[in-house]
């Protein structure tokens, strides 16, 4: 299972859209339904081994529907145009990252139950670098996808960042909620307890939306400026400090 007949198909209606030439926001919002929303059901299994390459492929796409040259705007300038746009396009690696969650604490209680059929049949027979995890490999360089649920689930892996953003946004509370000892075998995770009002997606989503907001708008505003018109007219350049904000409450009138 991978992303390649998903990423094909994505692409097929990425093509469809450019050609409608929708306005920056209807482009936008299309994108975020018709385009994203393709690689849903192989996100809660499978996890792109080289995310850089769907980075790339979608820095290209958003501003092709953009109609704007390839490389005008910076990786993260991309994808925060809600304050230009009103939407902003959902980032590929931070969906693939939060329907794997979901999917994993929706699916707990047999996960854990299919971990510890697969302890107990390999026993004790485990080489050195698999002690501690889920699944024997069998020699595979490729992650099982048991592996990468329970990763999801308690911030290990690919999800390691996530935790990690999450530690620092919420101190002293578990990932995903409040977290308990499992035992599968000689591995010993903390998962979090499956709360049925908890809408795990969204909440994923929403740290890294926070995150990626953390940015210096000033900053990488500044460093457009001198990319395109160059250093000579960029330094000419005077803005008041809060020209930002006053540029934002455009936006509510």
């Amino acid at each position: 299972m991978s992303h390649t007949h998903t990423r094909r198909k994505s692409t097929y209606r990425v093509a469809g859209l450019v050609d409608t030439h929708p306005p920056g926001p209807v482009a936008l919002f299309r994108y975020n339904e018709y385009a994203t929303s393709v690689f849903s059901y192989v996100a809660q299994f499978v996890f792109p081994d080289f995310p850089d390459e769907f980075d790339a492929l979608e820095h290209r796409v958003i501003l092709k529907l953009l109609r704007m040259p390839g490389n005008a705007l910076s990786r993260c300038l991309t994808l925060t145009l809600k304050e230009f746009f009103g939407v902003e396009p959902r980032p590929l690696i931070h969906t693939f990252l939060s329907v794997m969650s979901r999917y994993a604490m929706s699916e707990q209680p047999y996960l854990i139950s299919l971990a510890r059929q697969i302890a107990e049949l390999r026993g004790d027979e485990a080489s050195l670098h698999e002690v501690g995890r889920i699944c024997p490999t069998g020699g595979l360089d490729s992650v099982p996808i048991i592996q990468r649920l329970f990763d999801s689930m308690s911030g290990l892996g690919a999800h390691r960042s996530v935790a990690q953003i999450w530690g620092r946004q919420f101190p002293g509370t578990s990932f995903l909620g409040v977290g308990r000892g499992v035992a599968l075998g000689s591995c010993n995770l903390t998962l979090p307890i499956p709360n049925p009002k908890s809408k795990v997606q969204t909440e994923v989503m929403k740290v890294l939306s926070s995150h990626l907001h953390h940015v210096d708008f000033n900053v990488s505003l500044a460093r457009k400026l001198k990319t395109t018109f160059g250093e000579m007219f960029a330094s000419q350049v005077c803005l008041p400090s809060n020209w930002f904000d006053e540029f934002s409450l455009l936006n509510l009138l």
